[in-house]
């Protein structure tokens, strides 16, 4: 049998050289080097390997990615979260504190409360005050226990289908951002757990709430008759908020004036005129209503006579005021309409946008308006020539030099 290898290695014998004088000397040479290899190999085989030192700092763990029909059932790595900074964090959920409470206004201690889920400690602070006839208190207090006595009590902020969606975006629509913005998933979906572990902890005095609540909402608190509303069923809910509307509280405007929208299909001309009314009084006191009125003049809903130009004006000025849901309507404005944006805008626009959600100021919705913004902004470059790409920059800055602190404010997150 032949075996594998190099061929003619070994010479014929005729090309063989004779052993010389030396040869018993190189023999015994060959059989020490064998010996001592011999024993050198059974020392290695008993002598253990050293093990190697810990390290002070161990390596970090490598997240494998799965495939995508597995990542879209499955929570984000938590090892993300140390890309958050404490004061995002923060903001992030006083913003969620503010959408939970819907914007009412409560002692600066209560807020903390809330904002970090201590909500049997916001309880019974508010209780406190609430006996003592603070309405804010008792209408922040009726809220809480509105919410954790539903069936399922939820922070204002994407459900888990969104935030799946969002976790599986982001693979391909970020890039340095991604690790943040997968944290930021961990820290939502945290967040909701907690909510409902913090609901569960808490105990609420539901009758005596709500009999407080009523009778504020009686004596014609509009703070009371606006949440009154909120836990009503139609009709009576629209009727407890046109009494809070009436007395100038600008939730309860939006709120009729965009269950009015909703309800704009009969064409009476008295509930138009009522829709009207309400859209335009909200409007001049909101970014929310301003986008509205803009939705609703892009949908020749009857109020204003359909002007691109109007509709342009009002979402440019709600989204330079941080409503983020303005951007939609916006860019779907035809471009050969004059009163549609520039590609240069528009980015200007999102990046300003942007800028707001990485201080945290949209709370939970920050995981799905970082992947939708970023989207966006990659999808304007592309149409961008170089020189267009520099304006959009300065146009960015501008716009944050002169309306970031507005927005912020806005916001709630100065």
């Amino acid at each position: 049998m032949q075996r594998g290898g190099p061929r003619g290695t070994i010479p014929p014998p005729s090309e063989r050289h004779p052993a010389g004088p030396r040869w018993p000397l190189q023999v015994i040479a060959g059989v020490c080097v064998v010996v001592a290899v011999f024993f050198g190999m059974r020392l290695l085989r008993h002598h253990p390997t050293p093990a190697t030192p810990p390290s002070e700092h161990p390596p970090e763990t490598v997240a494998v990615t799965p495939p995508d029909d597995v990542q879209a059932t499955q929570p984000v790595d938590a090892a993300a979260a140390s890309a958050l900074e404490p004061a995002f964090v923060s903001r992030l959920q006083l913003s969620g504190a503010h959408r939970l409470l819907g914007g009412i206004e409560v002692a600066p201690d209560v807020l903390g409360a809330v904002a970090e889920l201590r909500l049997a400690e916001a309880t019974r602070t508010l209780e406190t005050q609430a006996r003592g006839g603070d309405r804010n208190a008792i209408a922040a207090l009726a809220r809480l226990a509105y919410v954790c006595e539903s069936g399922d009590p939820q922070i204002p902020g994407p459900g888990g289908a969104a935030l799946n969606d969002a976790s599986r975006r982001a693979q391909d629509v970020l890039k340095d951002n991604r690790q943040r913005v997968e944290a930021g998933i961990v820290l939502v979906q945290e967040r909701q757990a907690a909510m409902k572990k913090a609901c569960a902890d808490t105990r609420f005095d539901s009758q005596a709430i709500h009999e407080r609540l009523r009778r504020t909402a009686a004596a014609g608190d509009e703070i009371s008759l606006w949440e009154l509303g909120n836990e009503s069923p139609s009709p009576a809910q629209r009727k407890h908020w046109t009494s809070a509307a009436m007395l100038g509280y600008l939730p309860a405007q939006l709120d009729l004036a965009e269950s009015l929208m909703a309800d704009n299909i009969s064409g009476d001309r008295r509930e138009l005129n009522r829709m009207s009314f309400w859209l335009t009084s909200a409007a001049a006191q909101s970014p929310r209503g301003k986008a509205m009125l803009a939705q609703c003049v892009v949908n020749n809903c009857g109020v204003l006579p359909p002007s691109g130009a109007s509709a342009a004006s009002l979402l440019q000025e709600a989204a330079l005021s941080g409503e983020a849901a303005a951007l939609g309507p916006l860019a779907s404005i035809p471009s050969e309409d004059p009163a549609a944006p520039t590609n240069e805008e528009l980015y200007g626009l999102n990046a300003f946008l942007r800028r707001l959600n990485e201080l945290g100021c949209y709370g939970e919705f920050y995981p799905a308006n970082a992947v939708d913004i970023e989207d966006r902004l990659q999808q304007l470059a592309l149409r961008l020539s170089p020189s267009g790409v520099e304006e959009a920059h300065r146009l960015a800055d501008e716009y944050w030099r002169v309306n970031g602190a507005r927005a912020r404010s806005q916001l709630h997150c100065d």
